[in-house]
């Protein structure tokens, strides 16, 4: 008879699941420090583990996410739940130059315990903003033609 495994047959932790994660994803305390870093998220913004673990979110990377309607965001997220989707953040990033990033974060609590946890997933939308940037264009520059062609022949 087949049993489901138990806990102690999983070989990955919470932490080394998050940080296997396809998605880049942080976990935040409820002092916006930084506490795990899925490894998508270091690759992204080509940082080590290590050197972000520990740190303010808003002071991370030269205050890359430093912006006050992310910090209003994060302290309403953390006092009342609100979880927040596709918050965009366009700016310099250092290492990875200027990149359009949306953001999406939930609040979370451990069992148990009185702390909350703040995971936040960072998706780099910067390729499909441009594309859609570049068909606006062509498609501008293809009705422009067509109707100059239309007025030179009438």
């Amino acid at each position: 008879m087949n049993q489901p495994p138990s806990e102690s047959d999983t070989p990955l932790s919470g932490s080394d699941l998050l940080r296997s994660m396809p998605q880049a994803l942080l976990v935040l305390n409820d002092d916006l420090r930084v506490v795990q870093a899925s490894e998508s998220y270091c690759d992204m913004f080509q940082t080590k583990h290590d050197e972000i673990v520990g740190q303010m979110f808003f002071e991370m990377g030269c205050g890359q996410w430093d912006v006050p309607e992310l910090c209003e965001k994060l302290k309403e997220l953390l006092k009342d739940g609100l979880t927040f989707r596709n918050f965009r953040v366009e700016q310099e990033f250092p290492e990875i130059g200027r990149r359009v990033m949306h953001l999406q974060a939930v609040r979370v609590r451990r069992s148990g315990e009185a702390d909350q946890l703040v995971i936040v997933a960072v998706e780099d939308r910067t390729e499909e903003i441009e594309a859609r940037r570049e068909l606006t264009a062509d498609r501008e520059w293809l009705r422009v033609t067509l109707q100059s062609i239309g007025d030179a022949v009438i």
